[in-house]
């Protein structure tokens, strides 16, 4: 049956929108702001740490943060 899994909010800020597709295989894209450049994608929480990591190092990635508004 369905088992209900941790998740985590990440808001990933882009240099250009065209690479917003390459995230789509990160996590779950639940926002994408056009004007601002900017994603919100729910990743599974216990492998935050390391995706954050290693989105950090990506040419096409701006800046990472963490989501304030997370459900728990």
């Amino acid at each position: 049956m369905f088992k209900k899994e941790a998740r985590m909010g990440l808001i990933v800020h882009l240099y250009y929108n065209r690479d917003s597709k390459k995230l789509e295989n990160v996590g779950d894209v639940i926002y994408h702001s056009k004007k601002h450049r900017y994603l919100q994608i729910y990743i599974p929480k216990e492998n935050a740490e390391a995706i954050k990591e290693k989105l950090m190092k990506k040419r096409y990635v701006k800046k990472v943060r963490i989501c304030p508004n997370t459900p728990n």
